[in-house]
């Protein structure tokens, strides 16, 4: 039986994958502390656009434990997932490597993704970089690697400045190959970053810049309505028509939600830049750029869906913003929407030094509501528990105020019946887990 705690060397993944066949699929590397996932489906999208086989691997599941690995955009399916992993187990234990959940995890993408011959896998780091089980990959594969933005996460693994964040993020960069720089907030992550790709042997490419641009109906179709206009009408809000500049300047319209989405948007066509100068991916056309980045999506992130309950259809945004920078991220989207009473369905991981406050008070403003619910148990990983129900509705009062409302909620149905009672835009946040079970409830109804 695999461990299941958190390795912090690459012995035992390094071990283990010398023991399994060599992975030699050629890779897209993408570390970063928000905006790692979008990138790689941007990435993916574009790829598949083009008429590449593709597998994607991502971290933590959404929804079933097999749903972070995925080929040609679909999941692989349970039994795939279920055999592949039983191969790896059986190699960790008849060797006694003792490797971890997330390590056998990464294996079993790896293998996934080696038996399917995909063209090119593209692999989001779990957490970190230098010490991440995805980091064991052969040199030989890896034909670029990428860093999204970063920020103050998992400081009790990673350091306690973005500086040093970054730093141990970029340590993904293999000599001799570019690493991609994406667009950053913090000054200090660039000198850091620009250090350890130096001493590492790569080429620091910085991202070209996404920007927002007015409707072009010649470019974009028929003018959609106003957002607020589709939100009354229950619907998901449009997508920002782009311009990219580089060799070749792209215009099409980003359908993920949100403002800082150009900057993942930045850091997914810098990479893509890179690949086209190579060989096969030199016939990737503009064309093939503008469907993917239209077609591109991913759950679960500024992603609008509705559920059914006895009171009625009811339209809810789902966003995992874990934490402070997730959170404003979020607070910036809602407030370019909606005016009106707002109302959250909360859930945080536990995740000291983060705290419910720190990562609430960007998000909650005076006459919010607030249910707050407590995500089930995880799957393989027992490390991961919820905030107490008592700190996160704390920090919830603290921020709503005497005209919001904070209640403790023993189920989502709890939770989703008390939200209706009101005509308010809801959310569902905070942690990935709490969406996954959120996701699975809305689809049993």
């Amino acid at each position: 039986m695999s461990g299941s705690t958190i390795n912090y060397s690459l012995d035992n993944i390094r071990r283990l994958l010398a023991i399994l066949p060599t992975f030699t699929r050629p890779t897209v590397h993408i570390a970063g502390t928000n905006g790692k996932g979008s990138t790689t489906a941007i990435i993916e999208s574009v790829l598949e656009a083009a008429k590449f086989r593709t597998g994607r691997f991502n971290s933590p599941h959404f929804v079933d434990p097999w749903d972070c690995i995925s080929v040609d955009r679909l999941p692989v399916t349970r039994e795939q997932y279920t055999s592949t992993r039983s191969r790896v187990e059986s190699v960790d234990k008849s060797h006694d490597v003792a490797a971890s959940h997330f390590e056998i995890l990464t294996a079993t993408a790896l293998m996934i993704f080696e038996d399917e011959n995909v063209d090119i896998a593209i692999l989001e780091c779990g957490m970190g970089g230098k010490s991440d089980a995805t980091n064991a990959i052969p040199d030989a594969a890896v034909l670029v690697s990428a860093l999204t933005s970063v920020d103050l996460d998992h400081q009790a693994f990673l350091g306690d400045t973005v500086a040093e964040i970054g730093a141990h993020k970029a340590h993904i960069a293999r000599r001799g190959r570019p690493f991609v720089l994406g667009p950053q907030k913090h000054p200090t992550v660039g000198p850091a970053v620009a250090e350890v790709v130096k001493k590492l042997g790569a080429t620091l490419v910085a991202a070209h810049l996404a920007k927002a641009r007015p409707w072009q109906d010649e470019f974009d179709g028929m003018n959609p309505p106003s957002r607020l206009s589709l939100l009354d009408g229950r619907k998901e809000p449009p997508g920002t028509p782009i311009i990219f500049e580089s060799d070749h300047p792209i215009r099409t319209v980003l359908n993920l939600q949100g403002a800082h989405q150009l900057e993942n948007l930045s850091t997914a066509l810098t990479v893509i830049d890179v690949m086209r100068q190579h060989a096969p991916f030199s016939r990737i056309t503009d064309e093939q750029i503008c469907e993917g980045v239209r077609s591109a999506r991913w759950p679960g992130r500024l992603s609008w869906t509705n559920v059914d309950i006895p009171e009625g259809s009811i339209p809810v945004l789902m966003d995992a913003a874990h934490n402070s920078a997730g959170a404003a991220a979020l607070r910036t989207y809602l407030d370019s929407l909606w005016a009106g009473p707002r109302t959250f369905i909360i859930s945080l991981s536990h995740s000291p030094p983060k705290t419910p406050l720190s990562t609430l008070s960007p998000l909650l403003r005076l006459g919010d509501r607030v249910a707050v619910v407590q995500f089930s148990p995880v799957h393989g990983m027992p490390w991961v528990k919820p905030s107490s129900s008592d700190d996160v509705s704390a920090a919830a009062e603290a921020l709503v105020g005497g005209n919001g409302e904070v209640i403790q909620a023993d189920t989502i149905r709890d939770a989703l019946v008390w939200a209706a009672e009101k005509d308010t835009l809801l959310t569902v946040a905070g942690s990935i887990y709490l969406l996954g079970d959120f996701e699975r409830f809305r689809r049993a109804v």
